[in-house]
């Protein structure tokens, strides 16, 4: 909710027979001040490039680009998305939010988190995503007991799983060389195949449990869809912190020496 100001609420119910009878409005009001907790995200990111004397450099301030992109083209995407209800909108929302700034959060990081073992360099940036995700969630208002926060998590984790599988895969197929067009497009092909094949493996597995049936292919289909329609969303939320990474001499040192990739010159 970003409305402030005098709210005027009026309950309304329409009688058979009889024409829309409304109560007397209550008004309300509603601070301005109350909305700055949905700031939280930006400043978590303005904390991880103002605290540590590494991040003191003018090139850190472009990690607020792909956020200030997303606040701006997400609320005029969401209507054309047709998302079935107000709160699926705003778990969206939440979620690729969280996203963002977690991408942002871990390349702000990636120096620090280098000399560790690949294991515990995979599970530390899990860990990033994660605390992005959860303030994010709760700058919105929400509370850790929250359902939604638990289950906006789980997403958030899952999301970023398929994303650093898309990585590794994409250094793999580029042996270990970081050349732009390549290594796009493999992380592209990450990103659409792998939440394809979990969604479609995922759905295929609980029918079998639930009904025990054959699978009908027009399910499946969906399912791909599905799946495809996420890949297509984490790769997109993604592509503005790549192009990053390859643009600028100094996240590109970081982000090469993260993955342990060579750059190519």
């Amino acid at each position: 909710m970003s409305t402030f100001g005098d709210l005027r609420i009026v309950a309304s119910a329409k009688i058979t027979g009889a024409e829309r009878v409304e109560s007397e409005p209550v008004f309300y009001h509603w601070p301005w001040y109350r909305h700055l907790s949905r700031l939280g995200p930006w400043a978590l990111l303005a904390l991880a490039v103002g605290i540590p004397r590494r991040n003191r450099d003018r090139q850190t301030m472009l990690i607020f680009v792909p956020l200030a992109i997303f606040s701006v083209l997400w609320p005029l995407l969401v209507p054309l998305l047709h998302l079935p209800n107000g709160e699926a909108a705003d778990q969206s929302t939440l979620l690729l939010e969280a996203l963002v700034v977690g991408v942002g959060l871990l390349w702000l990081n990636a120096d620090t988190l280098r000399p560790c073992p690949a294991l515990a360099r995979s599970l530390l940036s899990l860990g990033i995503l994660l605390l992005a995700g959860l303030v994010t969630f709760v700058s919105s208002g929400r509370t850790f007991r929250d359902p939604l926060v638990t289950i906006g998590l789980v997403y958030l984790l899952v999301l970023g799983v398929i994303l650093l599988l898309a990585l590794a895969i994409a250094r793999r197929l580029t042996h270990q060389r970081y050349v732009p067009l390549p290594f796009l497009l493999w992380v592209a092909a990450g990103c659409a195949l792998l939440p394809t094949a979990v969604t479609v493996s995922l759905s295929t597995v609980l029918q079998l449990l639930v009904s025990g049936k054959a699978i009908n292919p027009t399910f499946l289909v969906m399912q791909a869809v599905v799946g495809l329609a996420l890949g297509l969303c984490l790769y997109v939320v993604n592509l503005p912190y790549l192009l990053l990474m390859f643009r600028s001499a100094f996240f590109r040192p970081r982000f090469c020496a993260w993955l342990g990739v060579a750059a190519e010159s």
